[in-house]
Parts: structure tokens; sequence; C-alpha cells
């Protein structure tokens, strides 16, 4: 069976051979303190960016993001914060503009 991508709207699939698929980083419990909260922050920034609220921890293990939501194609390593590919970006499936006033009184303000 194939595995669909986590961002909302995207279709991209396992069975297209010509996109990869990444996990959602996991934090090791062996890991110094400072490793294991630099890994904590980056899945907490997955998490963030794909403003699912259906998501809880237990079920990211069987979830996978595509290479069409990173601008280089795969993710960036926890080491490397300032890093764009940090956490998925690209196509997440909601609009980021601000909303436009459309009553009058709104647009005095």
């Amino acid at each position: 069976m194939p595995t669909l991508c986590a961002i909302v709207g995207c279709s991209n699939k396992t069975t297209n051979k010509n996109i990869s698929f990444y996990r959602f980083p996991k934090v090791k419990m062996n890991a110094a303190s400072d490793l294991k909260m630099k890994m904590n922050k980056q899945q907490n920034a997955w998490l963030k960016s794909l403003r699912r609220l259906d998501l809880a921890n237990k079920n990211i293990d069987y979830m996978r993001v595509c290479s069409a939501h990173f601008k280089s194609g795969k993710p960036a390593k926890y080491q490397d914060e300032n890093d764009p590919d940090w956490c998925p970006t690209l196509n997440m499936g909601y609009c980021v503009t601000r909303g436009v006033a459309t009553s009058p009184v709104m647009k005095r303000i």
C-alpha cells in the first residue's frame, strides 16, 4: 500500500519514483541533553509548519513528507537550524498571506 505525503493537499505517493519521502525527525533518547533539545526543536518545527491539529506524537512514526516541500529536495540535519530546509516550507497546503479587510470600517482602521 503506498504512503501518502503528510502535507494537506499534497497527492504525492511512494509509488512515484521521482519523489523522495522523509520521516519526521526523531528524538534520540540516549543523546546528550543539548542534542536532544535540538532534535526536539526540529521535530516541533516540522509539526508546527504542517499546521495539522490531528497529529499526535505517536502518529508521526508512520508519516512521511515528500521532497516537493523542501527547497533542496531533502531536509537538513538537526544541527543546521539556519538552513531553509530545516523544516518543510514549500507548498504547505495553506495560504501564508494576511487577509484583506472587507468591511468599510476595517479599511479605515
